[in-house]
């Protein structure tokens, strides 16, 4: 009985020794050559943007990555974020997005300053948030196709990480963290308002002209009140 319980405990530690040997991490099929900055998954296929080197897509868990770079201008992708059948890539100094697996790239830059290092891309909804180096937060609720500045209250336009958590988005910059309510930053484009006027009336005046009895004014009254009354 006794040499029953050695043998037991014996098989217990190897046991346990393989499985510590199973549990690592298990280096994929490249993409070789890439500083690797970023991973996204959409469905089945995992993408991975690198610089130098552009977007690696794979269809097999990492077995094997094909480069997908069509449309790009660049190959130092810094970002990527899923929203849907949509893929963004933050490159350099642009915003690119796919509707077909990365197959084809297109530019959506419209409303980013010219030269932004497009460190991170953030999906919440239907809005798109993009971190910029030098620029600061960008927002787009249209799948890309404007973006707006929204960065009252950043003190340092150097961000590199974005997050949300409850109804919370936070920014990460090279100095600091900052917070905004991710409901009032969905609907708010942080421009100035131009003030227009949305209508046009007539106040009352005096002494009034339009009143008939007033007869010692030069001018034809009668026939001004009927123009303004019928348009």
């Amino acid at each position: 009985m006794k040499d029953f319980y050695l043998i037991a405990f014996a098989f217990l530690c190897l046991s346990e020794t393989h499985s510590q040997l199973q549990a690592q991490w298990i280096q994929t099929n490249g993409p070789y050559g890439a500083y690797v900055n970023s991973i996204a998954v959409s469905g089945r296929n995992l993408f991975v943007a690198a610089s130098p080197g552009g977007i690696f897509l794979s269809t097999n868990n990492g077995t094997s990555w094909d480069a997908v770079n069509g449309g790009l201008t660049t190959k130092a992708v810094w970002s990527l974020c899923v929203s849907g059948t949509n893929i963004f890539a933050g490159t350099y100094v642009e915003v690119y997005l796919s509707t077909d697996n990365g197959s084809s790239w297109t530019l959506v830059n419209n409303g980013l300053n010219h030269g932004n290092e497009i460190r991170s891309l953030f999906v919440k909804g239907g809005n798109v948030f993009a971190a910029s180096h030098g620029n600061g937060v960008y927002l787009s609720t249209n799948n890309g196709t404007s973006w707006t500045s929204v960065n009252n209250g950043i003190t340092n336009t150097d961000v590199s990480a974005l997050a949300v958590s409850d109804t919370n988005i936070f920014a990460g910059t090279t100095t600091s963290v900052f917070r905004r309510s991710l409901n009032e930053m969905a609907t708010s484009v942080d421009k100035p308002s131009m003030d227009l006027p949305q209508r046009f009336s007539l106040a009352q005046n005096f002494p009034n002209p339009f009143n008939p009895t007033m007869r010692y004014l030069p001018c034809d009254f009668d026939r001004l009140r009927y123009t303004w009354q019928n348009g």
